[in-house]
């Protein structure tokens, strides 16, 4: 179907901002990206405004909902993969993080979305014609960008969490693989009963609207705790390790300051000035550093 302006300017347009921020916070790129310089609110503009292309170019090319999702999916991960690589090698890197944010912010888009879809298909008979309105859209559309609002404020004080997904490449991509599934059963399930509640018994209906609420918010739940769990580990893990590096850094400067009190005390006496430079020779051409006439 295509997407007139107004629903453009109104709908996706917020919707693209408020999305673009979410994808950078997951990535971790907020000081990188969100700020005040030029430069980047140059980039941030030109990708809202391919996403725009993107979604006014893709939305009527798509049958339904699912084709739609999927498409906007591969279009933001082409899109801010090109824009905010800084080479081909970096681009192609990027592609992986980048796949990963878009569809966790994708997945929260879409579970806000299924919600409260079977509800108002009950409330309403024409569902289809109802939601092409945009007078309707967009006061429905402000309690999901409250939510984004929210999530954002959230991703902006703990933007680094999620940073730790690069570490393990393999767990990125069943995560992302994970979600693409997740959304599309989502989105699967939903659009099955808006096009053919009108088959079902009342009982059936709620029934079948319940059943989406609590596969929804458990699927989502489940997805949102393994990624939290996998954190923690690999947090408590990089914890471990920089206390062990203290240690050893703690152990070094312990032997340096040794062997500094050493050769201080053996400068003191003239007749052991040999055994002095004896000293510092060791630990020089122990730390691999060339001693110097």
């Amino acid at each position: 179907m295509p997407i007139s302006f107004l629903m453009l300017i109104f709908l996706s347009l917020p919707e693209a901002i408020l999305n673009l921020v979410l994808i950078l916070l997951v990535l971790g790129k907020k000081e990188e990206y969100l700020n005040r310089k030029l430069e980047s609110a140059i980039r941030f503009s030109f990708t809202v405004i391919l996403m725009l292309i993107a979604t006014s170019t893709l939305r009527p090319l798509a049958s339904n909902v699912i084709e739609s999702m999927i498409y906007h999916i591969i279009a933001y991960i082409i899109i801010i993969s090109l824009v905010y690589g800084k080479s081909l090698k970096s681009i192609y890197i990027n592609i992986g993080t980048v796949s990963f944010g878009t569809t966790i912010i994708m997945l929260f888009i879409s579970t806000i979305d299924n919600l409260y879809m079977p509800i108002l298909t009950i409330l309403h008979s024409d569902i289809n014609s109802y939601l092409n309105n945009i007078l309707v859209l967009i006061p429905l559309s402000i309690p999901v960008r409250l939510v984004q609002g929210g999530a954002i404020c959230l991703l902006w004080k703990y933007s680094k969490v999620l940073e730790v997904t690069k570490i393990n490449k393999m767990l990125r991509k069943i995560f992302v693989i994970s979600n693409v599934i997740i959304i599309t059963a989502e989105y699967y399930l939903s659009n099955n009963f808006v096009n053919y509640y009108k088959m079902y018994t009342t009982s059936e209906q709620i029934f079948y609207t319940i059943a989406i609420l609590m596969l929804t918010i458990t699927v989502n739940f489940l997805v949102f705790s393994c990624i939290y769990i996998t954190i923690k580990k690999v947090i408590m893990i990089s914890d471990h390790n920089y206390k062990k590096l203290q240690q050893c850094k703690n152990d070094l400067e312990e032997d340096a300051k040794y062997a500094f009190n050493e050769v201080y005390r053996l400068l003191k006496d003239s007749e052991n000035v040999d055994q002095a430079i004896d000293l510092l020779e060791k630990i020089l051409n122990k730390s691999d550093i060339k001693p110097t006439a």
